[in-house]
């Protein structure tokens, strides 16, 4: 047996983490001297301080830990390794991915450009005619878009609906939340394969303020920035709910730079 002393040595960790590992029931002493409370450690336990540490190394929870040290199962750890590279590679994706946005920033500013320039943008005035439209509407965080998007799929399929056009967001928050914003994604669709349904609606036409953006939805707010600024300037103002057309998406290309979001203002002067 290990005093705890000797077993933090062994261990390469201290007397207070060892303590701590008992209270949460990661790691408890194999005796417990009932006199003076001194803990100590068996050889048995070796094994499990030098696997807590290297899990540990691996980026696990102490709770994910303890349930490994707990089962003693080894195909059960091995997954759970297994899914801990699959993290890690698409954790080192996605700073791939931002160096590499990262790089073109620099280069950009290198040659002259300013790092968000809300001025390249050609603002146009539309006459939008009605649509009918079919949509499910919902108060979400914008990182559940696709579960909203898979809904709305659903719902056509079962129902027998037919698009006629791209997929639409209408964004109903005067003061945009991204993790709490009501928010109606809707098709337009062949009036005749409405049949009935709830959620189906005219989406108003006339005269609205629309600009092309091209890239990743999480940059798009510099779309939004211009064709505002363009509408203020112009002594516009805004009568209705903004949308966005999405022309280009992840079912055309799996380069989210060339996404392609038409973003709409209905205006008046």
């Amino acid at each position: 047996m290990y005093t705890i002393g000797q077993f933090s040595r062994i261990g390469m960790v201290s007397s207070k983490t060892l303590r701590f590992y008992d209270e949460i029931g990661l790691l408890k002493p194999a005796e417990v001297d009932k006199w003076n409370a001194y803990r100590y450690y068996s050889g048995d336990q070796v094994a499990d301080i030098f696997l807590i540490n290297e899990l540990r190394n691996y980026g696990f929870s102490l709770e994910e830990i303890k349930e490994l040290i707990k089962s003693k199962d080894t195909k059960k750890l091995q997954e759970a390794m297994n899914r801990k590279l699959e993290e890690m590679a698409a954790e080192m994706q996605r700073i791939s991915d931002v160096m590499s946005k990262l790089q073109g920033k620099i280069a950009k500013i290198q040659k002259g450009g300013s790092f968000m320039d809300i001025n390249n943008y050609n603002v146009e005035v539309k006459e939008k005619r009605p649509q009918v439209i079919y949509g499910v509407k919902r108060r979400i965080n914008m990182m559940d878009m696709c579960e909203l998007i898979n809904e709305l799929c659903a719902k056509m399929e079962s129902n027998s609906v037919k698009a006629c056009g791209p997929m639409h967001a209408v964004y109903y928050e005067k003061e945009f939340n991204p993790e709490d914003t009501t928010v109606e994604l809707c098709i337009p669709i062949v009036e005749s394969t409405a049949n009935g349904l709830g959620g189906v609606r005219i989406l108003p036409g006339g005269t609205h303020a629309c600009t092309l953006y091209n890239g990743p939805y999480s940059t798009i707010g510099s779309a939004y920035a211009a064709i505002l600024k363009w509408i203020n300037e112009n002594d516009y103002k805004v009568i209705n709910c903004s949308y966005e057309v999405y022309l280009v998406t992840s079912e055309d290309t799996q380069d989210e730079n060339k996404y392609v979001t038409e973003i709409c203002f209905p205006i008046s002067k």
